[in-house]
């Protein structure tokens, strides 16, 4: 009897081990610099989104955590609802010019409306615009010095996130 219940402790030790670390490689790596080559499917993402590496096989996936430098952001009554002034808040044409500023790092928003990319550490119905930080807090410092200098988006700060893709 005391084989057979360390043997089960065993077996079961290894499921939950198994589990976690299909979890684990399931989360994509975050492809925060727009110039290099991201291993994924191009067509999942809208150019206003973080890409990450996704599998073939798919219906929720997630990234590895990152830090973003949040430029601007607005909770807004109803993130669904078709609002002009809910959409100026991160603008497609704005994006693409902080994209000017920061070569090198992904500027990516959060609009109205309904989106198959999330992002998690984000209060619901709020609209932003970001820029990717790094994979570590030291890397997200270090880049909201460098958009400190440039003194056009005054209150900006770190957010740690996760994009997350519901492709069902």
């Amino acid at each position: 009897m005391k084989n057979k219940t360390i043997f089960l402790l065993i077996v079961c030790l290894f499921s939950v081990i198994e589990a976690f670390g299909q979890k684990a490689s399931k989360q994509g790596k975050i492809c925060g610099n727009p110039n290099t080559n991201c291993k994924t499917d191009k067509s999942l993402f809208e150019p206003n989104e973080i890409p990450f590496e996704t599998s073939s096989s798919f219906v929720i996936f997630e990234s590895q955590t990152f830090y973003a430098v949040i430029l601007k952001s607005k909770k807004v009554a109803d993130i669904f609802a078709d609002d002009n002034n809910c959409r100026n808040i991160a603008s497609e044409e704005e994006r693409l010019n902080v994209q000017k500023l920061y070569p090198n790092n992904k500027v990516f928003t959060q609009n109205c409306g309904y989106n198959n990319l999330y992002y998690t550490g984000i209060q619901d119905s709020t609209v932003f615009i970001a820029v990717y930080g790094g994979k570590t807090l030291a890397e997200a410092q270090n880049f909201l010095k460098i958009v400190e200098q440039n003194q056009k988006f005054k209150g900006a700060y770190i957010k740690k996130m996760q994009a997350q893709f519901n492709g069902t």
